[in-house]
């Protein structure tokens, strides 16, 4: 994995908190020229570690129900269920996992309706799910990506 330099890291760190920001007012704060600020969006970009993107809070977009799931899955099946759940466009994280359950993911829903029929229509018909926990989400408190 390559490394990144501290301007790196902080052209990444600008653009987290405000993807709008002019090259030219990042490289101001930088004390670099523009030239070299989107040199290395590019490249962050064409490496794939940066990705400008709008990001719509859930909440605000009618999803109201947060889930958090856990599966235990048979071991033959872990790749398939997870290439399956990523496909869904309400699961927003999936991981693979160590401890009680083999895989944990989380979604949102517009009601505990929708919910209730992911479960049935969505998860209980797919083979190789051992056992499964639906935690729903009462007060999510913070939802932000983790800062370089």
């Amino acid at each position: 994995m390559r490394k990144f330099d501290d301007v790196d890291k902080r052209i990444i760190r600008i653009l987290e908190k405000n993807a709008h920001q002019s090259s030219d007012k990042i490289a101001k704060s930088l004390n670099v020229s523009s030239s070299t600020v989107r040199r290395r969006i590019n490249r962050l970009i064409k490496e794939k570690v940066l990705r400008i993107q709008a990001v719509a809070d859930p909440r605000y977009m009618g999803y109201a129900v947060a889930a958090s799931i856990g599966l235990k899955v048979d071991s033959s099946r872990l790749k398939y269920i997870s290439d399956y759940l990523i496909k869904r466009p309400n699961v927003l994280f999936l991981s693979w996992t160590t401890g009680r359950w083999d895989l944990s993911f989380m979604a949102w829903f517009q009601s505990i309706q929708d919910l209730s029929n992911f479960i049935n229509t969505v998860l209980n018909p797919l083979d190789g799910i051992v056992d499964k926990e639906v935690t729903i989400l009462t007060a999510v408190k913070k939802y932000v990506r983790p800062q370089v």
